[in-house]
């Protein structure tokens, strides 16, 4: 199990205003993602949070919450890395959420409500997240299935992304290796297990770029690896050994 780490400073007080804005209506605040599983990276990484609530958020509520997101990013710089989603618990189910919900990025709330939990998101929450308010997550989240999991893992792995950015080219290459290192586990895996599932099951030819993909998630020079002309060509040919399975 990834070791337990102090709460950062900038999620506890994000948890602080939360409890200002929805008072009773607030369930818990969950810290997940890369942090918990001991895979964070300065440069790059996110804290990625779930808030859950009793009852589905008001127009007021909203521009409440609009309000304190960007007050906290203001106020803090850190607040940038914060990102999560607002969740009614009638809503949630093991494989994300019954209608779409409001969520933040960069620290700020969207404009509009949308899909954007997944069973894999729920499993790590549940499994290994860090109740920052509320109840241990077990106690109010749904169990999830590996089935579940790796049907997440496959539709992100399937997804359509627009590479115009090495940093773009460098997050899909280790979120496609991510994706098949949890199909085959049926478990949530951070991008150091794709890296790791990468290197140990594809042909050398693809190690170098799979290295300057880590490489340039951690902030380090990636060398020579044409990362935006080959970052197609690999995921092409990941989707190709699932469709294969």
């Amino acid at each position: 199990m990834p070791r337990r780490r102090t709460v950062p400073l900038v999620v506890s007080e994000l948890g602080r205003r939360l409890r200002d804005v929805l008072g009773r209506d607030l369930v818990g605040v969950y810290l997940g993602g890369s942090f918990v599983m001991d895979d964070f990276i300065d440069a790059t990484s996110d804290y990625d949070v779930l808030v859950l609530i009793r009852r589905p958020l008001t127009a007021s509520r909203v521009a409440a919450l609009r309000r304190m997101h960007d007050q906290l990013v203001r106020a803090r710089r850190d607040a940038a890395r914060l990102e999560g989603d607002y969740v009614p618990a009638p809503w949630l189910v093991p494989t994300g959420t019954r209608r779409p919900v409001h969520f933040f990025r960069r620290g700020r709330l969207r404009a509009r409500p949308e899909f954007m939990l997944s069973a894999d998101n729920v499993a790590n929450i549940r499994e290994d997240g860090i109740a920052v308010v509320g109840p241990p997550a077990k106690r109010v989240l749904p169990p999830v299935k590996p089935d579940q999991v790796r049907a997440a893992a496959r539709a992100m792995l399937h997804e359509r992304a627009s590479l115009r950015t090495e940093a773009a080219a460098a997050e899909e290459i280790l979120g496609a290796l991510r994706s098949m290192s949890a199909i085959e586990t049926g478990k949530p895996t951070s991008k150091t297990d794709g890296v790791r599932w990468g290197l140990a099951h594809l042909d050398r030819k693809w190690h170098p770029l799979i290295r300057g993909a880590d490489a340039v998630r951690r902030g380090r020079p990636k060398g020579t690896t044409d990362l935006l002309g080959q970052a197609a060509a690999l995921t092409r040919s990941l989707k190709a050994l699932d469709r294969a399975r």
